[in-house]
């Protein structure tokens, strides 16, 4: 699984960014959009129980 940010993403994809969609479009269902925070509260308990 691999967690990309929300604003960052969308900067990307806004500028027309054909690789933002393309990498997207690759990973299929292994990319989950989400807001940073949710990024950093998934890290640390990634971290925390060593998945």
């Amino acid at each position: 699984m691999i967690l990309i940010d929300s604003s960052v993403f969308l900067k990307h994809f806004l500028e027309g960014d054909r690789k933002a969609h393309d990498f997207l479009k690759g990973l299929k269902n292994k990319a989950v959009i989400c807001d940073i925070i949710v990024n950093e509260v998934l890290y640390t308990l990634m971290k925390l129980y060593k998945i």
